[in-house]
């Protein structure tokens, strides 16, 4: 049985019970996988039951403070400091500046010997070199996926990918961005318009700016570089540009030339950038919708891509629960 906290519970803590609720038999007979949620954190307290929360009669309440597991004023760390768990899980808000509380939480989480799993890729695009020093210290494991590209196992390839020699990356790595920009392309769609609508298919947060202003897909650029080309970098080393600046006649004069216009981020030759390019209608990177995609440049094989959805609460939960599984695997 893995115990697990949870920081945050959110549209993606909360899928990821669910998942977990509802796929519990398949996650048993497939990986012999069973699993008990003892904390879940969140800004005003936490539910805390060391034999195990009630997950299915926890999914009905729509504010979690009215479970009587529930513990006001108790802070994540708190809860890391009393509460023994196998993995803890972070999917709180993104602090862009420092990481915090996240990175505190992260850090004492390992130093009890948990593992760690998150989709709040502020800590690693911030402070990625001192948490990998923590865990390779208490050995134990980091699960990053849901960082990235949510369930595309981009950070997976890093193992079958290993004898290839990665020499660069690049990637469509934000959903938002590239929603709106297929929406104007394909659609004639408005700026404002395309937002909203990303807005309300979940894609983007009520407060889009990290998206549409290029920090959040640069973040993981960063985080690919770190993982991948043994870079130690931070979201500062980047050149970043956002989409706000894209308008319906330029989308129109790339068309003529058989182009999009795409938010591209490339990893290569020591520099990190995210910004609008021109990319022909038949490139790898000529996604549309929602979609994510990152490209690995190998010096022995050649380039491979990995497509799929990246932005939305299930889609992070799955990466992360792939985490959490591969992680029981190697460790339990």
């Amino acid at each position: 049985m893995v115990s697990l906290i949870i920081v945050g519970f959110g549209n993606v803590g909360r899928s990821l019970a669910d998942i977990m609720l509802k796929d519990r038999e398949y996650l048993h007979k497939t990986f012999g996988f069973n699993s008990e949620i003892r904390a879940i954190c969140e800004l005003k307290g936490a539910l805390i039951n060391k034999n195990g929360i009630d997950v299915e009669n926890l999914l009905k309440l729509n504010d979690i403070s009215q479970s009587s597991d529930w513990v006001p004023d108790k802070t994540a760390l708190d809860v890391v400091k009393e509460v023994d768990a196998d993995i803890l899980v972070e999917c709180s808000w993104v602090n862009k500046d420092t990481g915090e509380p996240a990175v505190s939480t992260l850090k004492a989480a390992m130093n009890r010997k948990m593992h760690i799993v998150s989709s709040n890729k502020g800590p690693f695009y911030l402070k990625y070199k001192e948490l990998k020093e923590v865990a390779d210290k208490n050995e134990v494991m980091m699960g990053m996926e849901s960082t990235v590209l949510s369930a595309v196992p981009a950070l997976a390839a890093k193992t079958t990918l290993a004898g290839t020699h990665i020499k660069s990356i690049r990637g469509i790595l934000n959903g938002t961005c590239n929603y709106i920009l297929s929406q104007m392309t394909q659609n004639g769609s408005s700026f404002d318009d395309a937002l909203k609508e990303a807005k309300d298919l979940g894609y983007a947060e009520a407060d889009p700016t990290l998206d549409i202003n290029g920090y959040d897909a640069a973040g993981k650029i960063v985080i690919l570089a770190n993982v991948f080309l043994g870079w130690d970098k931070t979201i500062k080393d980047a050149d970043i540009k956002g989409i706000t600046e894209v308008t319906a006649e330029k989308i129109e004069q790339a068309k003529k030339e058989n182009k999009y216009i795409k938010h591209v981020c490339t990893a290569k030759d020591g520099k990190l950038t995210a910004g609008t390019e021109l990319i022909p209608m038949d490139s790898t990177l000529a996604v549309m919708g929602s979609l994510n995609l990152v490209e690995f440049e190998t010096v022995h094989a050649g380039p491979y891509t990995f497509i799929g959805r990246g932005a939305g609460g299930p889609e992070a939960a799955a990466g992360i629960l792939s985490d959490i599984i591969n992680i029981s695997l190697l460790k339990f």
